[in-house]
């Protein structure tokens, strides 16, 4: 039998369109329980999707884990944060409706007057969210170096989803590329080793944080991959390590 998982994707369609449908139906200063309520109201359906979602997450992670999802009224005020700030000082959601729902160029045959900048960023080997986002970014301006460069992120990069848009944005050009292959496990066999290295570069009470800020300046790549992969669970990775290095003697 097959072991359960929390289902991926979206938890609801169109959430933008529906945030602002359920704001219009509101005063702009309303209080949370009428928000949520008038989101139940209008979207029972999508309500009901937000609380399995919530519950399967509640069910699969194991005693003792923390999961990624708030509390179903949690998330949804959460959803609605940026719109509602809006609301309150007076922008005509029309217009942000109307612009959800006008299609968009996909991209323009033209060089990025920022490239050079997105480069760097794609350049970040601590960071595989600020290269998926500069990924993102020159997918939108179909040019050589455009092309160059995503081509260089799905053939080299160690984190299959940058790779993943690097190959998504490709295809919406029109070009030719295979597309990545998933992660294979990565173990790192030398990581006690990191540790202590960064260990002899703090203080013996320096905090966990400490030893993660350490870690993403001296070991950037394996600092992003294991990040990557543990997501939520990083902090209580790097701490158990951390718990169990030996000590440092000093001669």
């Amino acid at each position: 039998m097959s072991r359960q998982r929390v289902p991926k994707g979206k938890v609801f369609q169109k959430q933008d369109e529906k945030i602002i449908k359920t704001l219009q139906e509101l005063e702009k200063n309303c209080s949370d329980d009428f928000l949520v309520s008038k989101f139940e109201e209008l979207f029972p359906e999508d309500w009901v999707k937000i609380v399995k979602r919530y519950e399967a997450h509640e069910r699969l992670t194991p005693e003792g884990k923390s999961h990624p999802m708030p509390h179903p009224r949690k998330y949804l005020l959460n959803k609605f944060k940026n719109y509602r700030n809006q609301y309150a000082k007076g922008e005509d959601l029309d217009e942000a409706l109307n612009a959800i729902n006008t299609t968009q160029p996909k991209f323009t045959e033209e060089t990025p007057e920022n490239i050079e900048d997105i480069i760097v960023q794609i350049k970040d080997k601590a960071s595989f969210e600020k290269r998926i986002e500069a990924a993102n970014k020159l997918g939108k301006f179909k040019c050589e170096q455009s092309i160059t460069v995503l081509r260089g992120i799905v053939e080299c990069d160690k984190i299959y989803d940058v790779r993943k848009v690097a190959y998504d944005r490709l295809k919406r050009f029109g070009c030719e590329v295979g597309p990545p292959l998933k992660d294979k496990p990565y173990i790192d066999r030398e990581i006690q080793e990191k540790f202590l290295a960064i260990k002899s570069q703090v203080n013996e009470t320096s905090s966990v944080d400490r030893y993660i800020k350490k870690f993403k300046s001296m070991f950037p790549e394996e600092y992003d991959i294991h990040l990557y992969q543990k997501k939520n669970q990083f902090k209580k990775w790097v701490e158990n390590i951390v718990s169990n290095l030996p000590k440092i003697i000093n001669m």
